[in-house]
Order: C-alpha cells, then sequence, then structure tokens
C-alpha cells in the first residue's frame, strides 16, 4: 500500500493504492493523527486505486473518523472497488461513513 496526502479547503485528501493491511495500516494511522492533532479534523479518502482492505485498515477509517466526529469534523469515502465496498455493508461502516463515487 501507499498513500499520499493534499489539502485542499482545510480538507485532507487521502490518496490510497493497493492493498491496505495491518503494517502498512499502521504507519497510515500514524500519519492520520499527526493531521488531526494539527487540526485537520475533515477527511476525504479516495479509493480508487485499492484492491483489497483488511479489518486493520477499516479500523484505521473507523479511528480517525471518531476523532475527526469528535472534533466536528467528517470522513468521507470515494470510489470503494467491489471487495471494500462488500467489507464496508459487511460491517456497516456503510452506515456510519459518507460515500460518494466522485
Amino acid at each position: 500500500m501507499s498513500h499520499s496526502t493534499d489539502i485542499r479547503d482545510n480538507k485532507v485528501i487521502v490518496h490510497l493504492s493497493g492493498a491496505i493491511y495491518s503494517k502498512e495500516a499502521a504507519l497510515l494511522r500514524e500519519d492520520l493523527i499527526h493531521y488531526i492533532t494539527k487540526g485537520y479534523y475533515r477527511f476525504l479518502f479516495d479509493f480508487s486505486q485499492v484492491n483489497d482492505i483488511d479489518s486493520t485498515g477499516l479500523g484505521v477509517i473507523v479511528t480517525v473518523r471518531k476523532r475527526a466526529i469528535a472534533n466536528g469534523g467528517s470522513v468521507v469515502v470515494n470510489d470503494l472497488p467491489p471487495r471494500a465496498k462488500e467489507l464496508f455493508n459487511r460491517t456497516r461502516l456503510n452506515k456510519i461513513l459518507a460515500t460518494s463515487n466522485v
């Protein structure tokens, strides 16, 4: 997995690619928590290049959402591939996360 971030309109845009598994997810979590400590509470995750995600990867999204919401922020997930969409539905993350196909 690799990721990059951009900041637009006080929103952190997170571009993800590859498979998001535990080791990579831990690095992603550290990076995103760093943005939260700097006062960024709005996140948009671009999943268009993700081919797989495990429970640790999902946990990162949940952690970021929890901290963002606690500070009046938001998390939006874009372009979920079929495998990730299936996991979001199965774990009911689709009920708490805004999704978009922009």
